[in-house]
């Protein structure tokens, strides 16, 4: 589970916040979560799991042949020597903390910087967790059935570590800052230590293989995924108050406290294809099944925004998925295969996949998702109303919605969208995202009742001295080959205004496509991104 300190009280407020921009239309919000940048790792990278620190705006992603990456917001700001790296835990705004598979210490980073290691005496350590109220460090050891317990203040030599005996093979943790309680899902013996400080107060049966465990600290539920029978405990009082059947082998978990739901990523077995089951507090069945058909790794939730950011797939199916809180996919991008963890920093709203030999070869990327400004207004069924918006470069884009063209009133979402390659085409210089949101959600394939009309100016001369006779207006997503028209009633290039005048009766069905202006090219091209502001 990805956890965040000092955000719980906040998060109503601005969940109120978001609903009012949507319900009075202000005049610029957000637009959901889009890829802004991929970065290449390196041949015969391996990128593995991923943390961030959101009081630093750091994300630390570990790469299996031996070092530890910093990013700052997009960019790879630093590259650490990392041993052999397996988990890395951080305490938010002081350290991270990156395990090791080999038994080597324990690296202490932080910010940017190597600060040491802690010896845990050889030990093989795996998963990591930091009670933050204490900033207790536990590690896990499964080869001797310990949890390993440290605290660093001021970094030195030497670090004191006790060790606590739990069950056999523990596997995954989970804190807890309310009651400052950890949670250690044994998978060996199929059941959960439950620490305070450095003494194990209870030990709780599950189900067979746990392999993870999360905590939701506003309501005091702990779940626990077991891999072996395909089902979640859910504990309470320090007892199993619920067992839920999920999906085929479920692994990885993300909550959301401030709306008490629980993702689970149900990995798949042969036979089996995964999917992601979501939970509401200790309900005995899923509220819903999404994602179904895809073999999923890893999970994180936006507890301020509410998106999902999913990632899976094996082979040469693997995929980077963004889900709103109503399960609606606002993005989902063909990576290649192996995709590894995810993770989203609240306070930057940047999301960071990790992923193994990438699409196109034996490259290790990281993927970068994040959010742009855009222009918002509210339609109203007897008035109509317009949009005014900046594009590509500031641009500008005007939308005009007729009277008696929506049945409801409705909101109206522009942003500027910047594919920088794309295939089969040249990119033209403008870009934009155009959606439809009742009641602050998104309406993917919104057909008006009579055509609005788009004004798009274009950048003169056009990139490349390409002909303006040849300029279209294209609807696309991020990595396909195939731009069509639907939906496009009509277009015309006005050279005098250096504008190309659309007419639309139907929004794109999907919420990851957007409109460009382009013009015909022979050249094949990578996946297009959105470009942010964070």
């Amino acid at each position: 589970m990805k956890r965040y300190r000092k955000l719980i009280e906040a998060l109503a407020l601005t969940c109120l916040m978001l609903a009012t921009s949507y319900a009075i239309g202000l005049a610029s919000t957000l637009t959901p979560p889009y890829v802004i940048a991929i970065q290449d790792t390196g041949a015969n990278t391996h990128p593995s799991r991923v943390g961030v620190d959101p009081e630093r705006g750091l994300a630390y992603v570990l790469d299996q042949q031996g070092a530890i990456w910093v990013f700052a917001g997009v960019e790879m700001t630093a590259t650490l020597p990392g041993g052999s790296p397996n988990y890395v835990a951080v305490d938010p705004g002081r350290y991270a903390y990156v395990t090791q598979r080999d038994g080597g210490a324990v690296r202490v980073l932080k910010g940017k910087n190597l600060q040491g290691t802690v010896s845990l005496g050889g030990k093989l350590s795996g998963a990591a967790v930091v009670l933050t109220p204490t900033h207790n460090v536990y590690v896990a050891l499964p080869a001797v059935n310990q949890v390993a317990v440290f605290q660093v203040a001021v970094f030195r030599d030497a670090v004191p570590v006790t060790y606590v005996t739990v069950g056999t093979t523990p596997f995954a943790l989970a804190a807890d800052p309310t009651n400052e309680r950890i949670y250690v899902a044994n998978q060996g013996s199929a059941n959960v230590s439950v620490l305070q400080g450095t003494t194990v107060i209870t030990t709780i049966p599950v189900g067979q293989s746990p392999a993870a465990v999360a905590v939701n600290p506003v309501k005091d539920y702990v779940y626990v995924a077991n891999s072996g029978d395909d089902t979640v405990s859910i504990i309470h009082d320090l007892a199993v108050v619920q067992t839920v059947a999920v999906g085929h082998v479920p692994g990885d978990i993300a909550v959301n406290p401030v709306n008490g739901r629980v993702y689970v990523v149900n990995n798949g077995a042969p036979g089996h294809s995964g999917s992601l089951s979501v939970l509401q507090d200790a309900q005995a069945t899923p509220v819903a099944t999404a994602l179904e058909g895809n073999d999923l790794r890893a999970v994180d939730v936006n507890p301020r925004s509410s998106y999902i950011y999913v990632i899976g797939g094996r082979g040469g199916g693997g995929t980077v998925a963004v889900l709103s809180d109503t399960l609606v996919i606002e993005t989902f991008l063909p990576v290649g295969h192996s995709p590894a963890d995810v993770a989203v920093d609240p306070v930057s709203d940047l999301g960071y996949a990790s992923l193994y030999k990438a699409m196109g070869g034996e490259m290790g990327q990281v993927v970068v998702l994040g959010r742009s400004e855009a222009s918002v207004a509210p339609i109203d069924p007897v008035t109509g109303g317009t949009l005014a918006c900046d594009g590509v470069n500031d641009r500008p884009i005007q939308i005009e919605v007729p009277p008696n063209a929506v049945t409801e009133t409705v909101t109206l979402l522009c942003a500027a969208w910047e594919p920088n390659t794309l295939p089969a085409y040249h990119f033209a210089g403008q870009g934009f995202l155009l959606k439809v949101y009742k009641f602050g959600i998104h309406r993917p394939a919104y057909q008006f009742q009579t055509p609005i009309t788009v004004r798009a100016a274009y950048p003169t001369p056009l990139p490349g001295n390409a002909d303006v006779a040849k300029l279209e207006l294209r609807i696309g997503a991020s990595g396909e080959g195939v731009w069509g028209t639907t939906g496009i009633v009509s277009q015309e290039v006005q050279t005098a205004l250096s504008q190309m005048v659309a007419t639309i009766l139907k929004l794109p069905e999907r919420s990851q496509d957007g409109y460009a202006l382009v013009t015909p090219a022979g050249k094949i091209y990578l996946p297009l991104v959105l470009k942010a502001t964070y």
